[in-house]
Parts: structure tokens; sequence; C-alpha cells
């Protein structure tokens, strides 16, 4: 499941400095948010999705957060100043310990 966000929409701080946050949670299940005023509304927003039960939050601030999984369901999250760096770093990350490991959640929160 690829699901992916664009910096070409304003999340409800324009397009100013904002919080995002990337959640992992039972059966692989992924949430996302970005634009947020801040870390406390980026966390909240990505928890409706898992109803709660997302175990591993990371949030980030005015960058872009990917998250890339291997075939072994290993995954790495990277953040960057651009979705295109951001999705290189977590592919290269999650490589280090899996394989066949490709993007399949970004996020940018600026």
């Amino acid at each position: 499941m690829a699901v992916s966000s664009s910096s070409g929409h304003a999340g409800e701080c324009g397009y100013e400095k904002c919080w995002g946050a990337v959640a992992f949670g039972h059966k692989g299940r992924i949430s996302y948010s970005f634009g947020k005023w801040s870390e406390r509304a980026a966390h909240r927003k990505q928890q409706n999705p898992c109803r709660w039960m997302c175990s591993e939050v990371h949030t980030f601030y005015n960058k872009c957060a990917a998250v890339a999984r291997g075939a072994d369901q290993k995954w790495a999250i990277s953040t960057a100043r651009t979705r295109d760096l951001a999705k290189d770093k977590a592919t290269k990350a999650c490589s280090a310990t899996s394989y066949e490991c490709r993007v399949i959640v970004w996020a940018c929160s600026r």
C-alpha cells in the first residue's frame, strides 16, 4: 500500500513551518499527518486511523519524512528537506537491515 501526500497541498498552517507525524500500528497499519500547527496536533491527527493503537510515532518539523519497508516487514523512517531525499534515505536505511525495500508512505510538513 503506497500512500502519499503532496507538498502542493497546504495544510492548516498553509505553507508556513509545520509539523507532521508518521505512526505504525498493529498488523502493519501506517498512519500519517502533515501541515499541522503543533507537534501535538500532528500526533493526534495521525492516531485517528490507528484508533489510538499505533505503537510507534515519529514527528517531524518543516521537513519531509518517508518510510520504507522490506520484504521481511522490517522498516526504516528518514527525514530530509525534500521528498526525494527523504525517500532515498529511508530506502538506504531499510536496505541496511532488510531486502527489497520500497517506500510505502511519505509526507511533507511544509
